[in-house]
């Protein structure tokens, strides 16, 4: 049997920000860009939340879906979000196991991949920071893709 590695959907596969800035860019005439959020709840403050439901040009994040192909030959790959990109990644992957949960504590598996410092915090397993501009400066691993699938 294999062991389950869970994935975060957004700013770990889906690079759903950047489409969420630009509606906001459009909406409003400003210029933010990915490395404008700075801390996790950079987003809400600045009113881009708004815009969470809409996935209709968001693109992977490179890397990701190689990397998840190659770490599937090992692991049970289970999607976990609290987000409302269940759909968008069910696009790209049509048999994506995937689970909505918001408290990722619940989650009993071998490794977490997330880019929220606070769900990889009360993760008992493997935990793996995905860089991104809102959560450097932890004291967990804070890492690329191919780093993840070297490592696993």
């Amino acid at each position: 049997m294999k062991e389950v590695v869970f994935i975060d959907v957004d700013g770990v596969v889906a690079d759903s920000m950047v489409w969420w800035l630009q509606l906001h860019n459009w909406e409003y005439g400003t210029d933010f860009v990915k490395e404008d959020v700075s801390y996790w709840g950079w987003a809400i403050d600045n009113g881009i939340d708004k815009y969470f439901t809409n996935y209709d040009r968001v693109q992977p994040i490179p890397g990701a879906f190689k990397s998840v192909g190659l770490l599937s030959e090992r692991y049970r790959l289970v999607f976990a979000t609290s987000g409302f990109g269940s759909q968008w990644l069910k696009w790209f992957m049509p048999a994506a196991e995937i689970v909505q949960i918001k408290d990722k504590s619940l989650l009993r598996g071998y490794a977490l991949i997330d880019d929220s410092p606070l769900n990889l915090d009360v993760f008992q397993g493997e935990r793996f920071l995905l860089s991104q501009p809102w959560n450097t400066n932890r004291d967990l691993n804070d890492v690329t893709w191919q780093v993840i699938v070297d490592h696993l």
